[in-house]
């Protein structure tokens, strides 16, 4: 498995998670916890992403198919490329770490840890996610963006969560792109506003 699947699915999944965290900076959130529903959210959308040749080459190069079944996967087969850490590379970047880590390091960190068994007696619990109210009753629109990009994340979970999206076939290729527009605006209003205005004139 580990002959190409499982570092695919880590580089698409911890792309996504370095996306969510750099979303959770931008829009100003404290409280920077990865709930296990979003995480599961996370893993399934990167394990569709996962190309059927990655899989295939995984199966041809480990022995588990035979000679014959190995000739008739090449077929199918394209050149085998390694990973783009390109993107994740670009996310870590814009986080301005002040110990910066390379992606390839990043995406093996977790290679040589102890497994455990999972305890399906333990209860798991999450906090929903809030926000502080602004104190002085007023929003600037800043925050009108971060909200967007809050709501929008967490509609996403909910239509996930609920398999609202799979039952009534909403168009996900639509909510990542309303995501993705959200993020852009928080973006950009937070280049175009000044320092200053962050001061109330007295």
């Amino acid at each position: 498995m580990d002959a190409g699947i499982i570092r695919n699915l880590k580089l698409k999944y911890k792309a996504r998670f370095v996306q969510w965290l750099l979303d959770m900076v931008t829009a100003g959130t404290e409280d920077k916890k990865l709930d296990v529903l979003s995480a599961i959210r996370m893993v399934v959308k990167s394990w569709a992403e996962v190309r059927p040749k990655t899989i295939r080459h995984c199966l041809i190069h480990t022995g588990i198919v035979s000679g014959v079944m190995a000739a008739v996967l090449r077929r199918q087969d394209e050149p085998v490329r390694p990973n783009d850490l390109s993107i994740l590379a670009n996310l870590i970047d814009k986080l301005s770490l002040s110990d910066g880590v390379d992606a390839d390091d990043y995406l093996e960190c977790d290679n040589n840890l102890e497994e455990r068994e999972l305890d399906l007696d333990a209860t798991a619990t999450s906090e929903p996610f809030s926000r502080d109210d602004d104190s002085e009753g007023h929003k600037s629109p800043i925050f009108i963006h971060r909200d967007a990009l809050n709501a929008a994340i967490q509609l996403s979970t909910y239509l996930f969560a609920h398999k609202i999206d799979i039952a009534h076939k909403i168009d996900i290729v639509g909510m990542q792109l309303l995501t993705e527009k959200c993020r852009q605006q928080l973006q950009q209003s937070m280049h175009q506003q000044k320092i200053t205005d962050h001061f109330s004139k007295e």
